[in-house]
């Protein structure tokens, strides 16, 4: 719904500033946002990805295990998330 929001508000600037929905210049602004966009996604996936295959084990049974009781319904804290990303000094865990 966010995306939809944006693109809605940049057509309407872009309208405003004479660029009406049947100019080409028009068209290309927003399938050049749409790109950008998709890059963005993919870049996050990426790193999301790359984060969660350097994880060690214990912290990856961590998460699940935090993850499982969000999936279960139990009050969980984002300070406990954090905690459990956190990046370790040194590799004590694996």
């Amino acid at each position: 719904m966010q995306r939809l929001v944006v693109i809605a508000t940049i057509s309407y600037i872009l309208s405003t500033t004479g660029m009406e929905w049947d100019d080409s210049r028009f068209w290309c602004i927003i399938v050049l946002l749409m790109v950008l966009e998709h890059l963005a996604h993919t870049d996050g996936m990426q790193k999301a990805t790359e984060n969660l295959l350097t994880m060690s084990r214990n912290k990856l049974l961590k998460l699940k295990d935090f993850m499982d009781g969000v999936s279960r319904g139990e009050e969980r804290t984002g300070d406990e998330l954090i905690e459990i990303l956190k990046k370790e000094e040194h590799n004590a865990d694996e």
